[in-house]
Parts: C-alpha cells; structure tokens; sequence
C-alpha cells in the first residue's frame, strides 16, 4: 500500500538549478534519439519509395535539417555537461542549441511528413 503522504517532490530535494539542468539534458538526449529515428524514417522511406516521388534533393535537405537537429541536440547535452563541471558563462546558452534542434527538427519532420504524403 503507497502512502500519499509520503510523495517526495524532485525539485525540491535536488534543488533549482541542478534540476533545471536535469531536466534540459533529458529532453536533449530525447531529441537527439528523436532525430536519429527520424533519419532512420527519411532514409527508409527515400529507398523504397518510387523515385519519381521523392526527389534527390528534397531528400537531402530533409537529411540536412533532421541531421543539424541531431548536432544540435547532442552539443547541447555536451554544453550541460560541462557547465555541470564548470561555473563560467559560456557564449551561447544549451537553450540556444535546444531552441535551434527543435526548429531543424521541425522543419525536417515537415519534409518528411510531405515526402510520405506524396509516397502514398
């Protein structure tokens, strides 16, 4: 039997700044994988579609975006791992490479979804 009362809050045991941290790292590593799966879709998709559908280059500009969403994403949990070790201020912020992978990702994604609509 779970006692209710007995519920621990994460922020609160590990504090602000180390859970904010935390918290950005996961959703990096998540988009990250994300990418990777949507890499794996794109180029699946590329092999076995009709080429008349997808074109070449369409093809490699969706690579291009899903794969900087992935560059992004990963130098991002890079950046908080080391501002983890170390208190200086770094020039650009791991939020600047999250807002960046999310946008690549996007727009990426879009590709994608247009190039599997055609497919169909």
């Amino acid at each position: 039997m779970i006692d209710e009362d007995s519920s621990v809050e994460p922020k609160a045991v590990a504090g602000s700044d180390h859970f904010d941290a935390a918290v950005l790292y996961d959703f990096s590593k998540f988009l990250t994988t994300l990418s990777l799966l949507a890499l794996g879709g794109v180029l699946t998709l590329s092999q076995t579609a009709d080429q008349h559908v997808v074109k070449k280059p369409v093809v490699a500009m969706v690579v291009s975006f899903i794969a900087l969403a992935g560059v992004s994403a990963f130098s991002a949990a890079g950046k908080l791992a080391k501002l983890g070790l170390s208190r200086r201020k770094e020039r650009l912020a791991p939020q600047h490479y999250l807002f960046a992978a999310v946008a690549f990702l996007g727009m990426g994604a879009g590709g994608f979804l247009i190039m599997w609509w055609k497919s169909l």
